[in-house]
């Protein structure tokens, strides 16, 4: 049978139970939102996009919830060589009059997430809910900060769909968002183009 009624009903079967389930195709077209939760690593994509992309149409959405850790941060930046102490409020080697003016900016009550770390939430989307997606384009607009433990929520909305001819895949373009998620203040705007394995 195929369990759709809570969230806790999907933990209480067991995985093998549920990867051998012969209706398990019929699950995941009629309850995507269910199957992308448990079946993408853990990752909680929820929308109205479904899961690859099949029949997408402008309008529709899928977005993810985040809270970037002080560990997440450090090993960002660690990986591409971004040692801003603004990531790490590690101010001692600064100028003496800089520390003051990003007091007054409020950049220093917690470490600073990079945008480009928050900003990666929409590839994650992508890439979770469609694999073998191909990020074209991105644009991006930095409004506000997100700092270390603020849960975040990434969202994409399709704009436009696009198939090119010859059934060589499609062509979504979307917009972007990353927002607060508790008082829904917008940090990061912007807009997307992303190739999708898929035809018509």
């Amino acid at each position: 049978e195929c369990h759709n009624s809570t969230s806790t009903s999907w933990r209480l079967m067991g995985w093998s139970r549920i990867m051998s389930n012969k209706n398990n195709l019929l699950c995941r077209q009629i309850f995507p939102r269910y199957y992308l939760r448990f079946f993408s690593n853990q990752i909680n994509v929820e929308g109205t996009i479904s899961r690859f992309g099949k029949g997408v149409e402008a309008g529709q959405y899928a977005q993810v919830e985040r809270v970037f850790s002080k560990k997440d941060v450090a090993d960002f930046g660690r990986l591409v060589g971004d040692q801003n102490p603004i990531h790490s409020n590690n101010f001692s080697q600064l100028p003496n009059d800089v520390q003051p003016l990003l007091e007054r900016s409020g950049l220093t009550s917690r470490p600073l997430v990079h945008g480009m770390l928050a900003a990666s939430l929409f590839s994650c989307i992508f890439g979770t809910l469609i694999p073998g997606s191909v990020y074209r384009n991105q644009k991006l607009t930095f409004r506000f900060p997100i700092f270390v433990d603020d849960k975040v929520l990434a969202k994409v909305t399709v704009t436009k769909v696009r198939h090119l001819k010859g059934g060589n895949g499609t062509l979504l373009s979307c917009d972007t968002e990353v927002l607060a998620k508790d008082d829904h203040k917008v940090s990061i705007t912007g807009d997307a183009v992303v190739w999708l394995p898929i035809t018509k």
